[in-house]
């Protein structure tokens, strides 16, 4: 969608930059009100991560059909973050409470890996289901979500681009389900 796609992004790009990224989150310099980056947690519970995904896309398609399209948006984007989480639980047990350090780690497990994990071939091959192109649009909707809480606009036709970012947070979802299994 062009309103979206015009929206600059700003995930590092190259494993260099992926990687000096992500040790900036967790040295915790994207500190948001004294919360800790990334905080230790049960591998077990990331299928709670994925049932929160599931309930905010229930609740983004309510709102899509009583025609409150602004606010559908950010259910939608609440699921791609809750399932994002999901694999950076179950694969790292740890929850990450930086929506942009989420993105990062998804990243480095995608393109360069953590040394640390056994099965990070199998984990990196399933990881291709995500593609790049998805990140960087979830990364997008991040901004887009922010907009809609902190800055109301009636400039946007929000029918057409909350369809739009339901359809895709959908389909991430259900990747990310499937990177799971």
């Amino acid at each position: 969608m062009k309103t979206i796609d015009k929206l600059p992004g700003n995930l590092p790009k190259g494993e260099k930059r992926i990687e000096k990224t992500f040790q900036d989150c967790m040295k915790e310099e994207r500190k948001l009100i004294r919360t800790r980056t990334f905080v230790k947690t049960s591998k077990k519970f990331y299928r709670t991560y994925v049932n929160s995904a599931k309930k905010a896309l229930n609740t983004a398609k309510i709102l899509l059909d009583n025609e409150a399209y602004e606010w559908s948006i950010v259910p939608a984007y609440s699921a791609i973050y809750q399932s994002a989480n999901a694999i950076i639980v179950k694969e790292l047990g740890k929850e990450c409470r930086d929506h942009f350090c989420l993105l990062i780690t998804l990243l480095k497990l995608k393109k360069i890996g953590f040394d640390e994990l056994k099965n990070i071939e199998s984990l990196r091959s399933r990881l291709d289901l995500l593609k790049e192109e998805e990140l960087a649009f979830a990364n997008k909707i991040r901004l887009v979500r922010s907009t809609v809480i902190y800055r109301p606009s009636e400039k946007f036709d929000e029918k057409k681009i909350a369809e739009y970012v339901f359809k895709k947070a959908q389909n991430f979802v259900n990747k990310v389900i499937e990177v799971l299994e």
